[in-house]
């Protein structure tokens, strides 16, 4: 997952807390677009930059502290006109969310204007989430460390489906286990040739690439 090769819509939902239809929405409409990589039709794959994780995750939080995605789309698209030079505004630039309304700080004395003031202020940090990310791309990176020691696709084992390794056991089937809400227990009841730690690399696995979480059905097991 180096920075060089950019970030999969995937990957982004994951260090982002974002959902794959965010992403794909927020592109269509120019919103944010991925700079490494844009789609370019069927089969093809959107690659972001570090600096554009950074961009949707201020504007993820913007969103979180009130303000709408279309006040943050119009003053994005005011930024670009006005700062044509900056590629990614909402991270180049010190921007300060007041009543509803955009405002680009020069200086710390416009703040403490506005605080004095008694105005609601949200101010985004865009230094902090970049720390932030970057200690969660550094936890992903481990994981998939730890993926890639359990999980295992070969042409000539179940047809080329990921299985976990040194078996012939699909991940979906580990996969339907843990839907069904069995327990690490208990799937390794079911299926002897397992251990948790790969059990554990599977729900990583199936949940980087549906970009969810794996959520147990509200129903009685199959005995």
């Amino acid at each position: 997952m180096a920075a060089v090769e950019g970030y999969s819509t995937v990957q982004v939902c994951a260090l982002l807390g974002l959902t794959p239809r965010q992403v794909d929405y927020w592109d269509r409409t120019d919103f944010i677009k991925p700079s490494v990589g844009p789609a370019r039709g069927t089969g093809s794959a959107r690659r972001y930059s570090f600096t554009d994780l950074v961009q949707l995750k201020t504007a993820g939080q913007l969103k979180a502290g009130g303000v709408s995605v279309q006040t943050t789309r119009q003053a994005l698209e005011y930024l670009r006109e006005r700062y044509p030079d900056l590629t990614h505004p909402l991270v180049q630039l010190r921007l300060l969310a007041v009543d509803g309304q955009f405002y680009v700080a020069h200086a710390a004395k416009e703040i403490e204007n506005l605080r004095r003031r008694g105005q609601f202020i949200l101010e985004v940090c865009t230094g902090k989430l970049a720390i932030e990310l970057h200690g969660r791309v550094t936890e992903l990176q481990e994981q998939q460390t730890e993926i890639d020691r359990w999980i295992d696709v070969q042409p000539d084992i179940q047809g080329g489906a990921p299985v976990v390794k040194g078996t012939r056991i699909p991940v979906k089937t580990v996969a339907r286990y843990l839907r069904a809400g069995y327990t690490p227990e208990e799937i390794c009841d079911d299926l002897p040739s397992l251990t948790k730690e790969a059990i554990a690399a599977v729900r990583d696995y199936h949940e980087g690439r549906r970009g969810r979480p794996i959520t147990p059905r509200q129903q009685a097991k199959a005995a």
